[in-house]
């Protein structure tokens, strides 16, 4: 599921990291992390998994393009959007964050 985030997002020439901040300090870039579920059964066995995708613009100027560049992508890729929330500005990072939220059936 990385992979595929990671290969999704590649046209956006982002740094994207998974789970924490990477060491590359420039902006925007994006982290994600990824939680997988059982999501349908047959006769007792997975059948299915939902895998759900939290995802980080951070950004030290104008984010929108940016978000809707990710939006688009994921979405051309199969994967639904969720519910997203405010930007919020991070002091210590001196940016802003935006939660973008995702889910993949497989």
């Amino acid at each position: 599921m990385n992979k595929l985030i990671i290969d999704t997002l590649s046209p956006l020439g982002l740094p994207i990291f998974f789970i924490e901040q990477g060491e590359n300090n420039s902006y925007p870039q994006i982290v994600f992390n990824v939680r997988e579920n059982p999501w349908t059964f047959s006769d007792d066995r997975e059948e299915g998994t939902r895998y759900d995708i939290n995802m980080s613009l951070l950004s030290k100027g104008d984010f929108l393009e940016t978000k809707k560049q990710i939006e688009n992508l994921m979405i051309e890729a199969g994967f639904v959007k969720g519910r997203h929330t405010y930007p919020e500005y991070v002091a210590p990072l001196e940016c802003y964050t935006i939660l973008l939220r995702f889910s993949y059936y497989k």
